[in-house]
């Protein structure tokens, strides 16, 4: 897709070859346009290097290209002024020298226009590189280097090549600017599309794996029986004793016995609490998970939408007209940003307690002094090298059993031990760690720590890894 070396002669046949340099710009960092002034115009040569796409020809003015960038203002703070004494490429072979006479030296201008690596390089009459457009010390172009000059050719049969198609040999510069012009604009197009298919799809899927975590957080199988047995114990307190570990009574509407299980270290009253406490709090939760069960619903409707109309728009005016919307989703930081990556994996444990494993040492010391607070659980298994698991407290909550027993299974699954049958984890809050001075990353000392005999149960185990935010 860059010029051949048949178009760069041809073009070169239409740039004038003397003129007073006036000024430089560089809107990109592939490209370069030398303003000066010759007889009988105002000239605005155009330089592109960028892989693939090499070109060169004139253009009419500069309004969309005042720009300037390092090199552009390096050469306008230097070499503003030059005399320009020719332009030729040397041998057919793609590489174009602009000569310039500034106060009493000859400096040129190198243009190397190959298919990838092309460059733009500014060189004394010593061949001494002054500076570059692109500088890749790794090929020796950067200031200072010399630059060698040989005989370019182009070795190959040149029979081969010719003006193509696609340009107008009686209008060629401007064929080959409009050429260029629709050609990148149609790759930016391409690029931009395939961006937000992926970014939609993306997002799509976050959502998806959103509501499935939401489906599974709240247990609706006892949410009505919790305010029937406190409604049931309430009915029948008369019945209930301090030290029983269960009731059976009988539903006021279909005669069905209940077995009721009880705290025995519970008075009445407290027991008949829990129970309307738990359905208080099932119902509070499962009314802010509607909630928002429906805003993501909506959002998934919304992107399923987007992801239609991208896939059938066909050019970037269309396309322009809906990244607005797009940009909604795309600013989301939620997903789709790997520079802000959160550190640790997040598991969601019984009671929707939120357990956090860290991946590496320099994970741990940051879970463990920027994330976790005092009265989290910490886990780790014993005598062992393995990941922290940080186990987030919540308020007014105690964690329970099975919590503890996934945070163990995390706990010895990453770690050296994952491959035994069991292994002791023990466990304490946050608080009681001790980090000793310039220890290393992620080392601590437990204190008050309990102990736990974990056995691995891949069922167990499979079911916690699936709830993985």
């Amino acid at each position: 897709m860059s010029l051949n070396c048949v178009e760069i002669e041809e073009i070169i046949k239409i740039i004038p070859k003397t003129g007073i340099i006036r000024k430089y710009y560089q809107p990109d960092r592939y490209t370069l346009i030398i303003n000066f002034l010759s007889k009988d115009s105002d000239n605005y040569l155009y330089i592109n290097v960028a892989d693939k796409y090499n070109r060169i020809f004139m253009i009419d003015n500069i309004e969309n290209f005042k720009i300037q960038n390092r090199f552009s203002l390096f050469l306008n703070a230097n070499f503003s002024g030059g005399i320009v004494k020719n332009i030729y490429q040397q041998n057919y072979s793609r590489i174009v020298f602009f000569e310039f006479q500034f106060q009493d030296s000859i400096y040129n201008f190198i243009f190397r226009l190959w298919g990838t690596g092309g460059n733009v390089i500014l060189i004394d009459s010593d061949t001494k590189i002054i500076e570059c457009l692109r500088r890749l010390p790794g090929r020796s172009e950067w200031p200072n280097e010399k630059f060698k000059i040989k005989n370019f050719s182009n070795d190959s049969d040149l029979s081969k090549y010719s003006i193509r198609d696609q340009f107008d040999i009686n209008d060629l510069n401007n064929s080959i600017k409009l050429y260029y012009l629709n050609l990148i604009e149609n790759t930016h197009f391409i690029k931009k599309k395939e961006y937000y298919i992926k970014l939609l799809s993306l997002k799509l899927q976050f959502y998806k794996n959103k509501l499935k975590i939401l489906n599974n957080q709240i247990d609706d199988n006892n949410y009505d029986n919790y305010k029937k047995f406190g409604d049931l114990l309430l009915a029948n307190i008369y019945k209930l004793r301090k030290g029983m570990s269960e009731v059976e009574l009988k539903d006021f509407d279909d005669d069905k016995m209940f077995k009721i299980p009880l705290s025995a270290e519970s008075s009445p009253n407290e027991n008949i609490e829990k129970y309307y406490n738990k359905y208080k709090k099932i119902k509070n939760k499962k009314m802010l998970f509607d909630e928002e069960k429906k805003n993501i619903i909506n959002i998934m409707e919304n992107l399923e939408n987007l992801a239609g109309l991208v896939h059938n728009i066909k050019n970037i005016n269309k396309l322009s007209d809906i990244e607005k919307d797009i940009k909604i989703f795309e600013n989301d930081r939620r997903v789709f940003n790997n520079n802000k990556k959160k550190p640790g994996r997040e598991f969601i444990l019984d009671a929707n307690f939120i357990a956090i494993v860290s991946r590496n040492d320099k994970e741990a010391d940051i879970i463990l002094s920027k994330i976790a607070k005092g009265n989290d659980y910490w886990f780790h298994v014993r005598d062992c090298a393995g990941s922290h698991v940080v186990v987030k407290n919540i308020k007014g909550a105690e964690l329970t059993q099975k919590a503890k027993l996934q945070a163990s299974m995390l706990a010895l699954y990453y770690s050296k031990a994952k491959k035994e049958k069991s292994s002791d984890v023990y466990f304490t809050h946050v608080k009681y760690l001790h980090k000793p001075k310039n220890g290393p990353k992620g080392l601590v000392f437990p204190t008050q720590e309990k102990n736990i005999k974990v056995d691995m149960d891949k069922q167990i185990l499979n079911k916690l890894l699936k709830r993985k935010y």
